[in-house]
């Protein structure tokens, strides 16, 4: 297995052979934890603009997202997996778009043979299903933020998810520290910083809480 570790959506254009698009904090854990709470379908658009014309098309579809943190107006969820977990979303399709994780995902579309959602929550499950698929090239993109910086959490899981694929050992404990110390790590625990929960960042560093591997096509993600 010849794995690439990509970063940014420059990265997920380059993509080949199984991506595994990265967004920890938070639309890959966003994602993970809808279809854990019976979402169907989750699709990812590259702008607000898009999610609103599939609102307008498809009323009963729940629009899903954000920029700068925060849901832009008129949807009806931000991006957080804290929030989405309280909720029950079976059988519902989700339009999500968000500022580096749904643009990657359908950057990434573009390139790579398939394209699947990877993050702490689901590292091992990923693991199993690339060898399951006896992939021979695995492209790990860590998105960062805004898919313009790299970002510490993003970089931390595609370590782990390239250990794990090598059978290889990984310092979790030094990743979570890590992530934690880090100014986006650390917006999530500054009060006067509203667009941010400190629950989505307890929510999105937890191990192989979620066995499931969405997998995209160009009509969205589906388990």
């Amino acid at each position: 297995m010849e794995i690439h570790r990509l970063q940014l959506l420059s990265g997920a254009r380059q993509a080949m052979g199984l991506a595994v698009a990265i967004d920890v904090l938070r639309a890959s854990s966003h994602v993970v934890t809808l279809f854990a709470k019976g979402a169907e379908r989750v699709v990812p658009v590259a702008s607000v603009a898009e999610a609103r014309t599939l609102k307008m098309q498809h009323p009963d579809w729940i629009l899903a997202g954000e920029r700068h943190g925060l849901p832009p107006e008129g949807f009806d969820l931000g991006n957080s997996p804290f929030e989405a977990a309280q909720r029950d979303f079976h059988a519902r399709t989700v339009v999500l778009t968000t500022s580096a994780g749904s643009r990657g995902l359908v950057a990434a579309l573009e390139s790579a043979e398939e394209v699947v959602v990877g993050c702490f929550l689901n590292a091992s499950a990923v693991t199993r299903y690339a060898r399951r698929r006896n992939a021979a090239t695995v492209s790990l993109l860590a998105l960062g933020v805004a898919g313009e910086t790299p970002s510490p959490e993003d970089d931390g899981a595609a370590l782990l998810i390239e250990s794990l694929l090598r059978g290889r050992s990984c310092d979790l404990e030094q990743i979570f520290a890590s992530i934690r110390q880090h100014p986006e790590g650390q917006k999530f625990l500054d009060p006067q910083n509203p667009n941010y929960m400190a629950e989505d960042l307890e929510a999105c560093l937890r191990l192989d809480i979620h066995d499931i591997v969405p997998r995209m096509s160009p009509q969205g993600l589906r388990l």
